[in-house]
C-alpha cells in the first residue's frame, strides 16, 4: 500500500487533498497542483509563498517526491512550483571577467539563496561573460550555449546539481497483465500507467507488453488520485 504526505505550511495532511503532481527532465521545474476538499479547507490555513513537501510513504518507506512553494491559490486548488523557481524569481545583469561556468553558476545560486548544491568539477575555459536582464534559469541556458552542454542542471528534492551526470537509480519492471494498467504511444516516445511506485526521472523501466519490449530511461512522471487509488504515468523515449 502506498499514500502521499503533504506538508504544506504548517500542516502535515495524508487525507482531503488530491495531488497531481509532474516531474519531467523537459521542463525548467517541477510543479504540482493540490485539490483541497471543503472541509479540511475550512480547518486550515494556507498561504501563498509557504513551502510545500511532497512524500510517498510505500511498504513502510517514505520517499520525498516534491519540495516548491505555493505560487498561486483560487478556491480550493493550490498550485505549487519546485524550488527552480528560486531561480526564476531572480535577475542577473554582470559581467563575469575570465571566469569559468562554475564560478557563474555558484553567484547565481547564492543570489537565489540556494545553498544545497553540488557542482561538478569538469574543466572549462575561461572566458568573458556578459548577462544582461536574465533571470537564473535564463543564465544557466546561456552558460549551456556558450560552451555547447546539455542536460547539465537538474534540480531534485531541494538540491541543485549543476555539471554531474545523472545516475541510473533503480530499474522497475512492468509486465502486462500484472501492474501495467495502460500503455500508449505517440510519436517517438512511450507512456505507462500503473500504480504509484517511488519512481523518479533518473530511473528505468523494464517493460514486458506485447507491443513493447526493453529497458527505457524514464524522462517524465506523474503522480495523482484516481477514485481514491494513487496512480501514476511515466514516459520516455522509444529511441
Amino acid at each position: 500500500m502506498s499514500n502521499f504526505i503533504i506538508e504544506i505550511g504548517k500542516n502535515i495532511v495524508t487525507e482531503g487533498i488530491g495531488v497531481d503532481l509532474v516531474s519531467s527532465t523537459l521542463t525548467d521545474y517541477d510543479y504540482a497542483k493540490l485539490t483541497i476538499q471543503e472541509e479540511l479547507h475550512n480547518l486550515i490555513e494556507i498561504n501563498n509563498n509557504e513551502e510545500v513537501k511532497i512524500d510517498m510513504e510505500f511498504d513502510g518507506v517514505i520517499t520525498t517526491l516534491f519540495t516548491g512553494t505555493i505560487v498561486d491559490i483560487k478556491s480550493n486548488t493550490v498550485r505549487c512550483k519546485d524550488d527552480m523557481i528560486r531561480l526564476l524569481d531572480i535577475d542577473v545583469n554582470y559581467t563575469f571577467v575570465d571566469t569559468t561556468p562554475q564560478e557563474v553558476v555558484r553567484y547565481v545560486l547564492d543570489k537565489a539563496d540556494i545553498s544545497d548544491y553540488v557542482i561538478g568539477n569538469g574543466i572549462y575555459p575561461r572566458r568573458l561573460i556578459y548577462i544582461n536582464n536574465l533571470n537564473g534559469v535564463q543564465v544557466l541556458k546561456e552558460l549551456s550555449k556558450i560552451y555547447g552542454l546539455k542536460n547539465v542542471y537538474r534540480m531534485e528534492k531541494g538540491v541543485f546539481y549543476w555539471g554531474t551526470q545523472s545516475v541510473i537509480k533503480d530499474t522497475y519492471q512492468f509486465t502486462y497483465g500484472e501492474n501495467i494498467i495502460t500503455l500508449t504511444f505517440s510519436g517517438e516516445s512511450w507512456e505507462l500507467t500503473t500504480i504509484a511506485l517511488p519512481i523518479t526521472c533518473n530511473d528505468q523501466a523494464m517493460i514486458n507488453h506485447p507491443e513493447l519490449t526493453g529497458t527505457f530511461a524514464i524522462d517524465k512522471v506523474r503522480y495523482f488520485n484516481d477514485d481514491g487509488f494513487m496512480r501514476m504515468t511515466i514516459g520516455g523515449s522509444l529511441c
